[in-house]
C-alpha cells in the first residue's frame, strides 16, 4: 500500500537569477513581491496624487526632496527637466526660477471684465450650485479657486434670489464652456432654470498680456515688473510672480494672487495698459530630458561588462537635468545642475528661488549640498571634478571671516552626489568614490579615496542606511560603513542585473528606501526602455535580494519615515505629463485603484530524493490577509501552477493547474507527477496577502 507523507516547502527568502533554476535553493523570479521576516508577501500599492489646485506636472521627474521649514510646514520639492515644483498642503505649485534678463512689454496688459452672453445663469434643483456660461470670455481664463464677482442679475432664478447670485464667489469647477460656484442662498434652488438677461457682468482678478511670439507654455512662471496700476488694480496687484494660463502664440494671462490680499477686482475693461516701462521675466529654459551619449567598443571602465557588448563613453555625454537641494540656515540652496547657477529659496511660493550672484560665487555648477554648515558645490566653471565650498553664500574667496575651499579631485570623473556617513561625507563620481572630512581652516577639508575601481551608476543611485552608505555602482552593489567599502554580500541578482541594464540610459537609475520593511530598492532601465522599469530590493536586516518590474523615474530622498513615501514616473514626451504617486498607504494593495498583477516562481527542486517518481497529492497553504487583522472574506489571493520534470534536461515540463488559493483555502488537490517541481504563484487583484508555511503531501508512484 502506498502511503503519503507531508513535507514542508522550505525555500529561503530572496530571488536568485544568477544560478540555474535547478541548482539554486532560492526562488527564481518575482514581481511585486517582497520577503519580510523570511516569508513572501505582496508589496503595498500606490495611488496617483491629484493636487487640490489641479496643477499639471510638466517634464520628467528625476528629483523629489522634502523638508520642513522654520514654521513646521513641509515642502516637497519636485524637479523635472522643464520645471521645479513645491508640493505642499495638498497643492502643487510651479516655483521654477526666473531668468535675470527682462523683456519689454510696453502697454500690453488688459483686464478681463465685461458682460456675458444672454441668459448665462443656470440653477440646479435642490442645490445651491450656479452654473455660468462664460461666453464671450475664454474658458482658459478660469481656474478652480479663482475669485470672481457677478453683478447685473435682475431677479430670482430657479427660486434663488438675485442677491444670492450676485456678489463675490470662488469658482468650484471649470468645464468645457462653463464655471460653477455656490450661491450665498440659505436654501437650495426649487427648480433647474436658466436666465439672467443680457446685462450680467463679470469682474475677475485675471490680467492678460499681449506679447508677440513669447515662447511661454501654459503653466510657466513669469514675473511682471514696472507696470502702472489700471482698471481697478493697483501696481502691487500687477507686478508679481505668477503662473500663466490661457496661452496662445502671442498672448497669455495670469491670476493676481496679490489682488486676493488687497481685495481688488477689475472695475473696467481696460486694454493696452500697464505703461511703457512694463517688462517681464520668464522662467529658466528647460534642461536635457534624457541621458544621451555614444555607445561603442572600448567605452566604459576597463574590464566592466561582458565581452563583445558596446559600452558607454563617459567622457562626453549630455546628462539629464537632475536638481539637487539642501537646507541652509532657514532656506534651501538648490541648482538644476548641468552648469547652471546656485539658487536660494525661502519657502514662500509667491517668490521663485533667487539666483545668487554676489561676489565671486560660481555661476555654473553641477551639484550643491550643505556639509558641516558649508555650502559645497561640484563642477564649478565646467571642471567636472572641482569642489568649491564656503560658509557664507555671499563670499566665495579666501577671507578671514569665512571658511573657503577650492580643489580639484585627482579622479577625472564627474562628481555626481554625496551622502553623510559617521562624520564623513561620501562623494561619488562615475568611476570612483571618496570621502570628505571637515578639519577647519586653513585646509578645511581632508579628501581621501574610498574606491577607485568603480563609481556610481547615476546621481540618484546612492542612499544612507543605518549609518552606512549604500550605492549602485557600474559593476556591483556596495556598502560603506565609515571605514571599509565592500560589495553587498549574498547578491543573487548581480550578473542578471548588469547584463540587462540599458547602457544608453543607465544614468537614470535611482534608489528608493522603505524604512518600514528594511529595504533599499534600486530602479534601472533595462534594455529597450529609456526610463527605469525594473528594480531590485535589498533587505538590509535579512540580507537577501528580490526583483520586480515597475516604471518609475524618481523617489523621495531623504525619506520622511513618518508618512507614506512618494515616487514619480514620466517620459520624454512633451505631450505627456509626469505622475506623482504615493506608495504603500496602509490597506492599499492596488495599482492606482486597479488590480495589481505580480508573480513569484520557485526553483526546480528535487521532490524528496529524486530516486522515484513522486506524486504531489495536495498542497496545504498557510496565508494571511494584509494588513494584519483583516477579516477573512473568501477572497482569491492568487493562482498556483505546478511544472514538473523527470530530469534536468527535459525541455518541456508538464504543467498542472492553475489552482486558486483563497484566504480560506485549507488544501489543494493537485495530483502532479514528477521528480522535480517548480511552483508559480500569480495574482491580479487589490488584496494584500502574505505566505507563511506551506506543505506538500507526497506519494511515491513508480521507480524510473
Amino acid at each position: 500500500m502506498l502511503t503519503s507523507r507531508r513535507n514542508p516547502i522550505d525555500i529561503p527568502p530572496g530571488v536568485d537569477k544568477d544560478d540555474k533554476s535547478y541548482t539554486t535553493f532560492q526562488w527564481t523570479d518575482a514581481d511585486k513581491i517582497r520577503f519580510y521576516r523570511s516569508y513572501p508577501q505582496k508589496i503595498g500599492g500606490w495611488e496617483q496624487v491629484i493636487p487640490g489646485n489641479y496643477q499639471r506636472l510638466d517634464g520628467v521627474v528625476r528629483s523629489i526632496w522634502a523638508y520642513f521649514d522654520a514654521s513646521g510646514v513641509e515642502h516637497m520639492l519636485i524637479g523635472t527637466d522643464t520645471r521645479l515644483y513645491s508640493y505642499e498642503s495638498g497643492n502643487l505649485y510651479n516655483i521654477t526660477p526666473l531668468v535675470t534678463a527682462t523683456t519689454p512689454i510696453a502697454n500690453s496688459l488688459s483686464t478681463n471684465y465685461g458682460v456675458f452672453a444672454n441668459n448665462p445663469i443656470t440653477t440646479t434643483i435642490d442645490t445651491k450650485t450656479i452654473t455660468v456660461a462664460v461666453s464671450p470670455f475664454a474658458i482658459g481664463l478660469f481656474k478652480v479657486g479663482d475669485f470672481i464677482t457677478i453683478s447685473g442679475v435682475p431677479g430670482a432664478i430657479g427660486g434663488i434670489a438675485a442677491a444670492d447670485i450676485n456678489g463675490a464667489f470662488q469658482i468650484a469647477t471649470v468645464g468645457v464652456a462653463t464655471i460653477t460656484y455656490q450661491s450665498s442662498s440659505a436654501t437650495n434652488a426649487t427648480s433647474t432654470a436658466t436666465g439672467g438677461g443680457a446685462a450680467v457682468n463679470l469682474a475677475t482678478r485675471v490680467i492678460s498680456v499681449a506679447q508677440l511670439a513669447h515662447g511661454f507654455a501654459d503653466g510657466d512662471r513669469v514675473k511682471i515688473l514696472a507696470a502702472a496700476g489700471f482698471g481697478g488694480f493697483a501696481a502691487g496687484d500687477i507686478n508679481i510672480e505668477a503662473v500663466i494660463r490661457n496661452v496662445s502664440v502671442n498672448a497669455y494671462s495670469y491670476y493676481s494672487t496679490q489682488a486676493d490680499v488687497s481685495g481688488n477686482y477689475a472695475t473696467s475693461s481696460a486694454t493696452a495698459a500697464g505703461g511703457g516701462a512694463t517688462t517681464v521675466q520668464g522662467q529658466i529654459a528647460a534642461g536635457v530630458c534624457a541621458y544621451n551619449t555614444g555607445l561603442g567598443y572600448g567605452g566604459g571602465l576597463y574590464g566592466a561588462g561582458t565581452y563583445g557588448t558596446p559600452k558607454v563613453f563617459t567622457s562626453g555625454y549630455f546628462a539629464p537635468r537632475i536638481w539637487s537641494f539642501d537646507k541652509f540656515n532657514n532656506g534651501v540652496v538648490l541648482t538644476p545642475g548641468n552648469q547652471s547657477g546656485l539658487y536660494l529659496w525661502g519657502g514662500n511660493i509667491a517668490t521663485a528661488p533667487v539666483l545668487q550672484t554676489a561676489g565671486s560665487i560660481p555661476t555654473a555648477i553641477n551639484y550643491v549640498a550643505v556639509m558641516n554648515d558649508q555650502i559645497v558645490l561640484f563642477g564649478a566653471a565646467g571642471a567636472v571634478n572641482a569642489i568649491t565650498s564656503s560658509s557664507d553664500i555671499a563670499v566665495w574667496t579666501v577671507s578671514p571671516a569665512i571658511t573657503f575651499f577650492n580643489e580639484t579631485l585627482k579622479s577625472a570623473g564627474r562628481l555626481l552626489t554625496s551622502e553623510y556617513c559617521k562624520g564623513q561625507y561620501v562623494i561619488f563620481t562615475e568611476n570612483s568614490v571618496h570621502k570628505m572630512t571637515f578639519i577647519g581652516s586653513p585646509d578645511v577639508w581632508l579628501i581621501e579615496d574610498i574606491m577607485t575601481s568603480d563609481g556610481l551608476m547615476g546621481p540618484k543611485a546612492a542612499t544612507s542606511v543605518q549609518d552606512n552608505v549604500v550605492w549602485l555602482g557600474q559593476e556591483n552593489f556596495y556598502i560603506y560603513n565609515g571605514s571599509i567599502a565592500s560589495v553587498i554580500p549574498n547578491n543573487t541578482l548581480n550578473e542578471w542585473f548588469f547584463s540587462n541594464v540599458n547602457q544608453g540610459s543607465f544614468y537614470h537609475s535611482f534608489s528608493h528606501k522603505s524604512v518600514a520593511f528594511n529595504e533599499v530598492w534600486w530602479f534601472a532601465p533595462f534594455a529597450g526602455s529609456e526610463e527605469p522599469n525594473n528594480y531590485v530590493i535589498w533587505n538590509w536586516e535579512e540580507g537577501h535580494f528580490t526583483n520586480g518590474q515597475l516604471s518609475r523615474t524618481a523617489s523621495e530622498n531623504p525619506n520622511n519615515a513618518n508618512r507614506n513615501q512618494y515616487m514619480a514616473f514620466g517620459q520624454c514626451n512633451p505631450a505627456l505629463d509626469s505622475t506623482l504617486y504615493v506608495h504603500e498607504s496602509r490597506g492599499n494593495y492596488s495599482d492606482d485603484g486597479a488590480n495589481m498583477a505580480g508573480s513569484l516562481t520557485s526553483n526546480y527542486n528535487i521532490i524528496d530524493t529524486g530516486e522515484y517518481m513522486q506524486q504531489i497529492l495536495r498542497i496545504v497553504p498557510s496565508t494571511m490577509v494584509l494588513p494584519i487583522g483583516s477579516p477573512s472574506t473568501n477572497a482569491l489571493l492568487c493562482n498556483l501552477s505546478i511544472d514538473t520534470k523527470e530530469y534536468d534536461g527535459q525541455l518541456t515540463p508538464r504543467t498542472f493547474g492553475p489552482y486558486p488559493i483563497y484566504d480560506t483555502t485549507q488544501k489543494l488537490e493537485v495530483r502532479a507527477n514528477g521528480r522535480q517541481r517548480q511552483y508559480t504563484f500569480e495574482f491580479n487583484n487589490e488584496i494584500g496577502f502574505r505566505f507563511e508555511k506551506f506543505f506538500e503531501e507526497l506519494r511515491v508512484t513508480t521507480p524510473r
